[in-house]
């Protein structure tokens, strides 16, 4: 069980370089709390994406962090040369001592893409071409690549990550026939749907992964992505968001709340370092009660990414599959 963070740096009302500063402390939080990986997301020209450059801002959650892992979910790779996000990729890995999760893919807002002059009917097919010159120039010392969008002749390969051959791989799905093409690659895959949907992903994927020979212990994380608000009981969280969000709200209370009692979630809760560094439970208080949301307007600051066999929120399992209602993966 595994929980994370997805991050969209939402334009904020404070001055942007407080906004910077202030997200940096919350990650420095998300590492002492022991959250597993902090995912950002890349927009551009949009009040959603404060942060269009992943590999800038993630540099600096490098330098702020020792245990959190982090990547861009995920770098856009219709927008730029993969030969300088390879490089990029390998500089915040090494910078990181082997903590960089790698998520690509085309972009989700053909708007966006055209902000920059790239076409969007070609976004699929530029991102399949500059993902295999990235994963072929982990493996090779010179690049040489003649395709329909990229021409690279005996380049050389200076730079290599840490972790070898390349970082663990990410993508983001909302189609069950790309499983095969994630499975095949042992690339980890988050979508957004709702349960039922997430689940025929989930198995499709689980599917796959057998017809490919992969151990049922070894399958990457299957990962679902849920808005929350966090609060010391379950009243507080239905009560903090503004009316705004309110309006295009629906409340999905952890079964807990649903039969009357506080459900607590343990993996998130205020953390101090004791006088050994370890991080320990604030006393005086009690753990934070999670109350989950889904929204179609004005997202958090931060969703929540989780993990595991057994909760309301994502899930990014690599048990097999459980009959219970309360697994979604």
């Amino acid at each position: 069980m595994r929980y994370g963070i997805f991050d969209h740096m939402d334009q904020g009302a404070r001055p942007l370089s407080e906004q910077y500063e202030s997200r940096l402390r919350l990650i420095e939080a998300y590492d002492r709390g022991g959250f597993h990986a902090y995912h950002l997301a890349e927009h551009h020209a949009t009040p959603l994406g404060m942060a269009p450059s992943p590999a800038v801002f993630l540099a600096a959650v490098a330098q702020r962090t020792k245990r959190l892992r982090f990547g861009p979910l995920v770098y856009i790779l219709t927008l730029q040369s993969p030969l300088r996000a390879y490089e990029e990729i390998c500089m915040l890995d090494q910078m990181s001592g082997g903590r960089l999760e790698l998520g690509m893919g085309k972009g989700i807002s053909p708007i966006e893409l055209a902000y920059f002059g790239a076409d969007p009917a070609q976004a699929q097919s530029i991102y399949q071409e500059a993902s295999a010159i990235i994963m072929k120039a982990f493996s090779e010392k010179r690049l040489t690549h003649h395709g329909a969008h990229f021409h690279f002749d005996d380049v050389p390969i200076e730079l290599v990550p840490l972790q070898r051959p390349h970082p663990p791989l990410w993508l983001g799905m909302g189609n069950p026939d790309h499983t095969r093409h994630a499975a095949l690659n042992k690339i980890h895959m988050v979508c957004n749907g709702t349960t039922s949907q997430v689940r025929v992903m989930t198995d499709r994927y689980r599917e796959e992964w057998n017809k490919a020979g992969g151990a049922p212990q070894d399958i990457p994380f299957l990962g679902v992505n849920r808005h929350i608000v966090v609060a010391d009981t379950d009243a507080e969280a239905y009560a903090s968001p503004s009316p705004r969000t309110k309006r295009g709200t629906a409340i999905l209370p952890s079964s807990g709340a649903r039969k009357g009692r506080r459900r607590r979630a343990p993996a998130i809760r205020r953390t101090s370092t004791n006088s050994s560094g370890a991080a320990s439970a604030s006393s005086g208080r009690r753990k934070p009660c999670v109350t989950w949301w889904r929204t179609r307007l004005r997202r958090p600051a931060s969703t929540i990414c989780c993990a595991g066999s057994r909760s309301v929120a994502c899930h990014m399992s690599r048990r097999p599959a459980r009959s219970n209602r309360s697994s979604s993966t």
